[in-house]
């Protein structure tokens, strides 16, 4: 009978289902090319793997717990632990508890202030996630998506300026740009200006450089650049102190008020001496 090698067949079928992807088989059905098909065809599949990813999920939890509880019984010194925070190292001290209460002890644990406690009762809670898209172009445009959609928020006022930026830092990361904290530094330098000013200040600048070539000052003559450079200065100033570009702002008009004034005259008579008070009310 045949019976036992179909039931080899149907075994390996499964085995191929759990442990590896339909795509990477050739086994795509027709039709399926690019784009939203494959996105579909890769998120069957991620459910047919749910049994082994459960299992590593499970595999994983077990080794990370049994490392807390070596690091708690050995951990006994300090022990300076590095890591990267927005491609900047941060760097942070860890001991086990047992070296927490060997200290205790001794009267030593003020030492560690600062120090992060490691204990064997903390668990670890493990997540396995798709992320944007099976795919590097089902992530791409999922990002593209989610990049446009903040900055309609954003030129709507209703998501801060660091908001966009962390966005752009994601959107680079997603399409693998390369220097992307030397941009995300370009991006925090300060400007001096919005970007209103900016444009008006190039539109000057066009307008500027337009006048000048009417006027000649790219010729080779020296001496006639100098003679239309001033000219053009003096003339500025004029326009400027037309305007009032020089002129001191006005003070407001103070209000008139009634100050008293108290003075004090002396007057002797018959060698006594008084005192007299005379209210002299001054307007201002």
């Amino acid at each position: 009978t045949n019976t036992p090698f179909l039931m080899m067949d149907v075994l390996t079928s499964l085995i191929e289902e759990q442990g590896v992807t339909t795509s990477a088989l050739g086994k795509l059905p027709k039709g399926v090319k690019a784009g939203i098909a494959i996105e579909s065809l890769k998120a069957s599949e991620f459910a047919n793997l749910f049994i082994a990813i459960k299992q590593i999920k499970k595999t994983i939890q077990g080794i990370s717990e049994k490392m807390i509880d070596i690091a708690d019984n050995h951990f006994i010194n300090k022990q300076t632990i590095m890591r990267l925070e927005k491609g900047e190292p941060d760097y942070f001290d860890v001991i086990g508890q047992a070296g927490i209460d060997a200290r205790k002890d001794i009267d030593e644990a003020d030492s560690l202030e600062g120090v992060i406690p490691i204990k064997k009762e903390y668990k670890v809670d493990i997540e396995v996630q798709s992320g944007l898209g099976y795919t590097e172009e089902g992530k791409k445009a999922a990002m593209m998506e989610i990049a446009n959609y903040f900055l309609g928020l954003a030129k709507e006022g209703l998501v801060q300026p660091e908001v966009v930026k962390v966005m752009i830092q994601s959107l680079m990361e997603t399409f693998k740009f390369g220097p992307t904290e030397e941009m995300m530094e370009a991006l925090d330098a300060p400007t001096g200006l919005n970007q209103e000013q900016e444009a008006k200040m190039k539109l000057m600048i066009i307008e500027v450089l337009k006048d000048a070539k009417q006027a000649g000052l790219f010729d080779p003559d020296e001496e006639k650049h100098l003679a239309i450079t001033k000219a053009g200065s003096i003339q500025a100033i004029a326009d400027a102190k037309k305007a009032g570009a020089f002129d001191k702002p006005e003070e407001p008009e103070q209000g008139e008020q009634e100050v008293e004034r108290i003075e004090k005259v002396e007057q002797g008579k018959d060698g006594r001496k008084t005192t007299t008070q005379t209210k002299t009310k001054v307007k201002t």
